[in-house]
């Protein structure tokens, strides 16, 4: 049934990055397909047209025999996986919802499915605050597509937005072993915001680690004073001098009125909506309830990838 929906190009499906692996490349292709060019993104389209009047031939096997090789810009081999244990979406069979993710196929409760949906939906965001430039996809001669490195996007919005860049510091609480965390990616303090940002929509294993990142770093400001004080001297070393002086006026009542906010890149579906994996969305809900308990408000926005022309 998922590859006659994929004949038929109904969209019920996309494609992801495997769960055991942590690495995200910055371009695609596929071993199978006629077409040998590099992608910036992970799209079932491209492999779709790649395909074009074969795709009508595809069967359960060719799924398995057709690859997605992932590259990357440093010394690093490339990877690569079946389409089979790509596919994320889902499909109804005798009234029954069925959803795959990383190659495995679980029944979902309706009643279930609806209240994770509603929970997802009512923290989605558009940009009523200044919108971010999207995220660059550069092209060789051959039409050999790449995308932008994370922590190249992050710097260029934070000085884009005059956000102060906190991609890759890490906050460790004194007296306890192992207990460094990254306080967000970009940080807003006049509008109190811990932003969290990433580019990779379709991974279920990494957005899950994502929004559980963005958890514990909530609690930590909540719970441990140590932390705030820590913040404070990491927005003073990144010259930032007069939001270190705003937090520091905060520091009787650490994270009070903030919001925690992601933000996920993708590329829109034909119908133009945003979306992420089913799974994300269970522990997106778990991790709201969390940070809601502890009086944090929560958003989530879309970075908008525009699809790549073929």
């Amino acid at each position: 049934m998922a590859v006659e929906s994929i004949k038929a190009n109904e969209e019920r499906f996309e494609l992801s990055l495997p769960a055991n692996s942590e690495a995200e490349g910055v371009s695609f292709r596929f071993s199978g397909p006629r077409l040998k060019r590099s992608y910036p993104d992970l799209l079932l389209r491209h492999y779709v047209e790649a395909m074009g009047e074969a795709i009508d031939r595809i069967t359960t096997r060719t799924l398995v025999d057709h690859k997605i090789i992932s590259e990357f810009d440093d010394d690093r081999p490339s990877i690569s996986w079946p389409l089979k244990k790509a596919l994320l979406g889902s499909i109804s069979k005798n009234n029954e919802r069925y959803a795959v993710n990383d190659g495995r196929w679980y029944r979902v409760d309706e009643n279930f499915r609806v209240s994770v949906e509603t929970s997802f939906a009512e923290i989605v965001r558009d940009w009523d605050v200044p919108r971010p430039s999207p995220i660059m996809k550069l092209y060789d001669e051959g039409r050999n597509g790449r995308i932008e490195i994370e922590a190249d996007y992050n710097a260029r919005i934070a000085a884009e937005l005059g956000l102060v860049l906190l991609d890759t510091t890490e906050i460790v609480i004194p007296d306890v072993v192992r207990s460094g965390f990254e306080p967000c990616d970009l940080l807003d303090v006049a509008n109190k915001r811990f932003i969290h940002v990433k580019k990779n929509s379709r991974r279920s294993n990494i957005l899950s680690h994502f929004f559980k990142q963005g958890s514990n770093s909530g609690q930590q400001f909540r719970k441990v004073p140590a932390t705030w004080m820590r913040l404070i001297q990491l927005v003073r070393d990144a010259d930032h001098e007069e939001e270190a002086v705003i937090l520091e006026e905060q520091r009787d009542n650490p994270a009070d009125g903030w919001t925690v906010e992601f933000w996920v890149a993708d590329a829109p579906r034909r119908n133009g909506d945003f979306n992420i994996p089913f799974f994300s969305k269970i522990s997106l809900r778990d991790e709201v309830t969390a940070l809601r308990a502890m009086q944090y408000r929560v958003a989530l926005r879309f970075i908008e990838i525009a699809p790549d022309s073929l």
